[in-house]
């Protein structure tokens, strides 16, 4: 069996002889990324491209093409495992990894993630508009790259991945990412849920669990102080005068 994923991710009209140039007037049926089919017959032709005639008798494809690429490979099971990648990531969490390794966990570490799976890993990104659903090769983010965490197999088929990946783009925009709440962590849980595998290792979520509960402890104390309700809108003040209640907390216990 063979599997159809070509580099620019675009259907391959599917040819009704053994030819890389297409005929519009013959040649109708495509062959959409990520499709796996069986092929009762070969032909190599010209350059060393394989010509692979499909089982169900749609017509021809074939294994690359000049200028483009591979297109074709053949089909392996184990491109359904799911792996969790863990970045390690400092500057920008690093207020925040400051906040909670002094209130509450001294040895946090902040982590990006990405869900691999058939050849692609996912990952969620903040921006100013668009989709924050990105994917690049396995283990590219960073060159930081510490774990490939194994979350076990999907039964989707690699359509069925990329038609979830289309919804979780609508799902997950850029201007949607909140460092706290929604950020590439959330995504990877709600991936790797709906891809049917996981959970995902404690260490990657016990940093969102304990920042958020902190954050909000130092915001509300900030309001209190400064005579504020618990229900008003957020401003930088209430973050600064409750993280100096914190400090002198964390003083008082000291002494």
């Amino acid at each position: 069996r063979w599997r159809y994923r070509p580099p620019d991710w675009l259907p391959l009209m599917l040819r009704s002889k053994p030819t890389i140039d297409w005929d519009s007037s013959t040649d109708q049926n495509c062959l959409q990324p990520g499709e796996v089919f069986s092929a009762d017959d070969t032909y190599r032709g010209a350059g060393g491209v394989t010509f692979l005639h499909l089982a169900d008798g749609r017509g021809w494809a074939f294994d690359w093409k000049p200028h483009v690429g591979v297109l074709c490979i053949p089909f392996d099971e184990a491109d359904a495992d799911v792996y969790l990648s863990t970045y390690r990531l400092d500057l920008p969490c690093s207020w925040m990894l400051r906040l909670v390794r002094m209130t509450c966990l001294s040895d946090a570490e902040a982590y990006h993630v990405g869900v691999s799976v058939y050849g692609r890993e996912w990952a969620f990104f903040g921006g100013a508009d668009g989709t924050g659903v990105r994917y690049l090769r396995p283990g590219a983010w960073s060159p930081s790259l510490l774990h490939e965490v194994p979350l076990g197999r999907t039964m989707l088929s690699e359509l069925e991945v990329n038609s979830l990946v289309q919804d979780l783009e609508d799902a997950w925009p850029s201007c949607g990412y909140s460092l706290l709440s929604r950020n590439c962590c959330h995504f990877a849980r709600e991936f790797s849920d709906r891809l049917g595998v996981g959970p995902l290792p404690d260490s990657v979520m016990r940093l969102d669990v304990y920042a958020t509960r902190e954050v909000v402890n130092v915001v509300k104390d900030g309001k209190e102080l400064m005579g504020r309700a618990p229900t008003d809108t957020f401003h930088t003040k209430d973050f600064c005068c409750g993280l100096a209640a914190y400090g002198s907390k964390n003083r008082a216990r000291r002494n």
